[in-house]
């Protein structure tokens, strides 16, 4: 793919995607990406071009008095963070929560050699915490090392 291929997928991604942190178990949380759109060959590009899954789900469109398919690509951590990193440069509105997301990931991988688990237990629901007030429209600020 080339730069422009990149800028368009952060693009959409910026109006319609979504940054977030969940709980796998009770003890762990994970990093997911997911993109909603109503053409299917959209969802179908972001998996061809990074992988992850394709589902669907019926809403009821405002125009009209039919249900309509919603077209989801997600995708887990490892693959969340190689899509981040390949449209950062070109995110604007989901940036910051880019950031956020990035930091925990790489924070995932150093487990064992940088902190104790407590340790990692609280910066993780506090990302959790931010990432969730960033979608939400809450005001904040990020401030990097």
């Amino acid at each position: 793919m080339i730069d422009t291929d990149y800028a368009y997928l952060a693009g959409l991604f910026d109006g319609e995607g979504c940054i977030y942190l969940y709980h796998t178990t009770k003890e762990y949380l994970a990093l997911e990406v997911r993109l909603g759109v109503v053409q299917k060959y959209i969802a179908q590009y972001y998996q061809l071009a990074f992988g992850g899954s394709i589902h669907t789900e019926n809403y009821l469109h405002k125009d009209c008095y039919r249900r309509r398919p919603m077209w989801y690509w997600q995708a887990p951590s490892l693959i969340a963070e190689r899509f981040l990193k390949s449209v950062y440069p070109y995110l604007i509105i989901k940036k910051p929560q880019a950031e956020v997301a990035l930091k925990f990931q790489a924070a995932k991988g150093n487990k064992g050699r940088r902190f104790h688990r407590g340790e990692i237990r609280v910066i993780e629901e506090a990302q959790k915490i931010l990432i969730s007030n960033m979608n939400n429209g809450v005001d904040s600020e990020i401030k990097t090392s």
